[in-house]
């Protein structure tokens, strides 16, 4: 007896829901990266000034990085 080649099978619904909710789940994850990186740019500079205001330095703007603007609500 042959044995038959076997043949892709159609994703259940299930399977289609669990794939969209993982994908969206990526995409949020990457997005939450993207804010938290730029949390700790601006706390990484506010910690920067705080200890020159605190050793009596003057405080000099830095120019700002142009990074993307953090993902509005969906």
């Amino acid at each position: 007896m042959l044995a038959r080649p076997a043949t892709p099978t159609e994703p259940s619904g299930s399977d289609v829901r669990t794939e969209a909710n993982l994908s969206r789940l990526r995409k949020e994850n990457s997005d939450l990266r993207r804010t938290l990186a730029m949390y700790e740019e601006a706390i990484r500079q506010l910690a920067i000034e705080n200890d020159a205001l605190c050793s009596g330095g003057t405080v000099l703007p830095l120019p700002s990085r142009s990074t993307p603007a953090p993902p509005g609500p969906s």
